[in-house]
């Protein structure tokens, strides 16, 4: 029996596409069960909001989730954007772009991780100045 090899799924997104976030799992499983058992892999998605936890770190909440999702060691980064952008953190407009360029920095030096970006096309129109300059 062929031995499966385990990619990391990695899941990075603002909170307005919460719908999107929480069919990936159905996804994953529909993947494994069907593509990914006929090339004898298995997808392991990782999420902030399911994987990680609350807390105290001095550098935010970016702190606690940066070691635990560990983008630059993942297989595949998936981000999904619609009106938002995110919430700042130290070092990025969001946590988003942070958890991009955690991917891109890896993707530069190693080739990995592989980076997809969806951007939902459902209408919308901002209802505020502040969403509009997300």
């Amino acid at each position: 029996m062929e031995q499966k090899r385990i990619l990391r799924v990695v899941v990075a997104s603002p909170n307005d596409v919460k719908p999107e976030r929480d069919i990936l799992p159905n996804i994953i499983d529909e993947l494994n069960r069907g593509i990914a058992a006929d090339k004898h892999l298995i997808l392991e998605l990782s999420r902030w909001e399911t994987d990680t936890y609350p807390g105290f770190h001095p550098e935010g909440p970016q702190g606690l989730i940066d070691p635990i999702l560990d983008i630059k060691n993942c297989d595949i980064l998936i981000g999904i954007f619609w009106k938002r952008f995110g919430t700042p953190v130290t070092d990025a407009q969001s946590g988003t772009e942070h958890e991009f360029l955690c991917a891109y920095d890896s993707w530069k030096k190693n080739g990995s991780p592989e980076i997809m970006f969806y951007f939902s096309k459902k209408a919308y129109t901002p209802q505020s100045e502040e969403e509009a300059l997300q």
